[in-house]
């Protein structure tokens, strides 16, 4: 693996690495603080409520100040909360420490995509950009694993002074292996930076597209949160080690996320959006079933299918935006995180009313309803080859 594919991996690891830190804590977290179980959905709400804040501004920054200094950035602050989240005596300091981490991750997600597009050449940059996901995917799978026996072992305070230690070593990596900017060319001023802002925001394929970004993840938080609250109570019992084990099925979407290319260029983006929509779908039904085994393969199901949406999304992204790729990028990830910030609060409204099965219902929902968003403006050409925009 080349100096660049490294520091490019590292970047994409620490985006999610810290994100889901408290899933499989959760019990945990509400006994030590003493609030009731469901609210401890907050502690994954506060960082993704972070992230949406900043970034819409990231990118736009980012054509300002330049790419790797603000990726470094980032990168180097982020550790700081995480340190302070380990030592909160309250759960009010530890949400804002949760908040606060999550206002220095946009500076390395939409940045870094930008970077590899502008730096790298065609070939080169596709291979960077699948590293960058597949090291995502892989973060957040052990930042969950990780946090669970970590938690079982040594308690909760262990895995955030952990995750500050691997952020450390991340925002090294990105800072000593990724050369600096060669072919970025900055804007004459905030102004021309976020010009592109009215034209983004009114084309519907890309309002349709931000949509389903919301989506993924408020599915991927909304499931895997509150899956973790199920299985906490009866009849499972399960403890965080267990817990954060379960996140193994996570990293189907990383088989998945290099099929989903192969099957659009085959197919067109549509008919494949509806595929995986549908694989999530069925996943989410599965949950349903009292038996650990069928809901542990329905939240790999759940995983197989948004994480390919993820990838069509960002493509569309990418194609449709006829420039200020970044800002675009910065939008789309203000949609997708806070698609994240409301699946760890929506279903929390519902779960003493309808339980696990009103949470299932809600993902499912919100995924249909954004399906038939995305296939009223999606457009692909009539080989089924994904067409520009």
């Amino acid at each position: 693996m080349t100096r660049q594919a490294v520091g490019i991996s590292a970047a994409g690891f620490l985006c999610f690495v810290l994100l889901y830190t408290t899933q499989p804590m959760l019990a945990v977290l509400s006994e030590h603080f003493q609030v009731p179980l469901p609210q401890t959905g907050l502690t994954v709400t506060a960082i993704l409520a972070g992230v949406a804040l900043v970034a819409p501004f990231a990118g736009g920054l980012s054509e300002l100040f330049g790419r790797k200094r603000l990726m470094v950035a980032g990168a180097s602050l982020v550790g700081v909360p995480t340190v302070c989240a380990a030592l909160a005596p309250s759960y009010g300091l530890f949400l804002l420490c949760r908040f606060v981490q999550g206002l220095a991750l946009p500076f390395i997600f939409a940045v870094s995509i930008a970077y590899i597009t502008e730096e790298f050449p065609g070939p080169q940059a596709i291979r960077l950009t699948g590293r960058f996901q597949i090291a995502g995917i892989g973060g957040g799978f052990l930042g969950r694993v990780g946090a669970g026996y970590l938690t079982d072992w040594f308690g909760w305070r262990a895995a955030f002074f952990v995750g500050a230690a691997v952020a450390a070593v991340c925002a090294t990596l990105v800072a000593t292996l990724l050369p600096a900017e060669r072919r970025f060319v900055a804007t004459s001023g905030l102004r021309a930076s976020f010009a592109s802002y009215g034209t983004l925001l009114t084309d519907r394929r890309l309002i349709a597209t931000f949509c389903l970004g919301f989506t993924v993840l408020f599915a991927i938080v909304g499931a895997f949160t509150f899956a973790n609250v199920h299985l906490a109570g009866p009849p499972f019992f399960l403890g965080p080690g267990a817990l954060g084990a379960i996140f193994t099925v996570y990293l189907i979407g990383t088989f998945t996320t290099s099929l989903a290319a192969r099957l659009a260029i085959r197919y067109g983006r549509k008919r494949s959006v509806a595929l995986w929509v549908a694989v999530s779908v069925c996943g989410a039904l599965l949950t349903l079933w009292d038996w650990l085994p069928a809901i542990i393969l329905g939240l790999g199901l759940i995983a197989a299918g948004v994480f390919p949406e993820q990838t069509l999304s960002l493509n569309v992204v990418a194609s449709s935006a006829p420039r200020a790729k970044s800002t675009a990028v910065g939008i789309y990830t203000t949609a997708y995180y806070l698609g994240g910030a409301c699946g760890g609060i929506l279903p929390a409204t519902i779960w003493n009313v309808a339980g696990w099965p009103g949470c299932v219902a809600m993902v499912i929902a919100l995924q249909l309803f954004v399906l038939g968003v995305v296939l009223a403006t999606w457009r692909d050409d009539p080989t089924g080859q994904p067409a520009r925009g």
